[in-house]
C-alpha cells in the first residue's frame, strides 16, 4: 500500500486529488496531508470519502504540494541510507540478540564490491538488478 499511496500522489501532476488512508497503513506514518480514516468504523470512513469529496480546491492544493514535495524530497537513497544507519545502531548498541553470531558483521558500502567481476557465468549483475548503489 506504501508504493501505491506514493504513485497516487506522483501521478496528480494537477495537484487536484485527495489522498484517502486507512490509518493502518505503512504509508499513514510517512505520508503527512492525507485523510486518515479507520476502516471498520464504517461512518468514519464515509465520513473521510465525503470530507475528500467536498474539500475545497485551494485546500486540496495545498495538501497535494505539500505531499508531492515530501515526495520528492525522499529518494530510495535515503531509504537505504535510513535502513543502514539503522542496521549500525543496531550493532553498536548490541541489540543482535535472535541473530546467528557468526554471520553478524557490519556492512560497508564497499563490500557491494565490483558487480561485474561478481556476476559469474549467468551475466547478470547486481547493478543490472538493483541499479548502481554507490551513489
Amino acid at each position: 500500500m506504501n508504493l501505491v499511496a506514493k504513485e497516487f500522489v506522483a501521478c496528480q501532476v494537477d495537484e487536484n486529488g485527495v489522498l484517502v488512508l486507512s490509518r493502518f497503513t505503512g504509508a499513514a506514518e510517512g505520508i503527512e496531508e492525507a485523510l486518515l480514516i479507520h476502516p471498520f468504523n464504517v461512518g468514519g470512513f464515509a465520513d473521510g470519502i465525503r470530507i475528500a469529496l467536498e474539500m475545497e480546491p485551494s485546500e486540496r492544493r495545498r495538501r497535494m504540494r505539500s505531499m508531492r514535495a515530501q515526495l520528492h524530497r525522499s529518494t530510495i537513497f535515503d531509504w537505504l541510507e535510513a535502513i543502514l544507519a539503522r542496521c549500525a545502531d543496531l550493532m553498536d548498541n548490541g541489540e543482535t540478540a535472535g541473530l546467528d553470531q557468526a554471520r553478524q558483521r557490519p556492512i560497508e558500502p564497499d563490500s557491494f564490491g565490483d558487480a561485474e567481476s561478481q556476476a559469474g557465468a549467468t551475466g547478470s549483475t547486481e547493478k543490472a538488478r538493483w541499479g548502481d548503489l554507490s551513489r
